[in-house]
């Protein structure tokens, strides 16, 4: 049942229910009445909002072509001895999940990649079944940060604070704050704090204090966003100081396995990644 018609059943019951209970006094009828007339207006407006989602969900036939083409193509090189029937807890919840990112390309790749890993029996291992939950718990543009840091294993970031030196005390404004690359997509930049925090919250990176990259550079181009004109006005103006806290984020091991089995091409860096500063 859809969450239109559970609605809509809901709203029918509950005005049936008020209609024909006899405890209500004639004068309080008719605002009984406009209650179950309101829901029923609400359940038909959810209808349409809701309307859109029925063709973004996939039917059984849809995934079986998406996993035919897009897994195939990624164990086209696998040979068919090394095929084999993918565990129950990591196929199943694949499945289950593809019926609802049919619009998101960089989750549906994600899916796909797990799949293949836990099709060869040569990766097999490399595909935990909470990847499965993992992935459901990113955006698109967090899946294109997790690339990125298999790709580097570290990036840098600064917290930001604003110092009151006389009273030795400071606020701090941003957390974890990253200026990606020109050429990495991300949809909405201004989030990329919140993003790290989630990844950190699943166990992909880790944010360990007191530890910089030796290239200052990095941190410079970060610290010379124009995000942080504001900060720089508001301790400017205040007789207050600025101060960035240079950090980095780096993939765990966690991480790692996660970005080998989902994101890496099948096959190609199923092995153990140097960590250079």
């Amino acid at each position: 049942m859809t969450d239109a018609n559970a609605v809509r059943n809901a709203a029918d019951a509950v005005k049936g229910l008020l209609e024909a209970a006899p405890i209500y006094e004639d004068g309080l009828q008719p605002a009984v009445i406009e209650v179950g007339t309101h829901l029923e207006t609400v359940a038909k407006s959810l209808r349409i909002v809701l309307g859109p989602i029925k063709a973004l969900i996939w039917g059984y036939d849809q995934i079986e072509r998406f996993i035919t083409t897009e897994v195939g193509e990624r164990l086209k090189d696998v040979p068919e001895e090394h095929l084999q029937t993918p565990q129950a807890n990591i196929a199943v919840p694949v499945i289950e999940a593809l019926r609802y990112t049919a619009e998101e390309k960089d989750l549906r790749d994600l899916y796909a990649n797990l799949l293949a890993t836990s099709i060869d029996e040569r990766t097999a291992k490399y595909a935990h079944p909470s990847f499965v939950h993992s992935i459901k718990n990113l955006s698109p543009d967090e899946a294109r940060i997790v690339k990125i840091l298999g790709d580097r294993v570290r990036i840098p970031v600064i917290d930001v604070q604003i110092w009151n030196r006389p009273e030795n005390t400071f606020t701090t404004q941003l957390t974890t704050f990253w200026v990606p690359d020109d050429n990495m997509e991300c949809q909405y930049t201004e989030l990329v704090p919140a993003y790290l925090e989630n990844l950190r919250r699943l166990g992909i990176v880790r944010i360990p204090t007191g530890i910089a990259l030796k290239d200052e550079a990095k941190y410079e181009k970060i610290e010379s966003s124009p995000v942080l004109e504001p900060f720089s006005k508001m301790a400017k103006e205040d007789g207050k100081e600025i101060k960035f806290i240079r950090k980095i984020v780096e993939i765990t091991m966690y991480g790692r396995q996660f970005a080998q089995a989902c994101i890496d091409e099948h096959g190609v860096s199923f092995e153990e990644v140097r960590v250079t500063n």
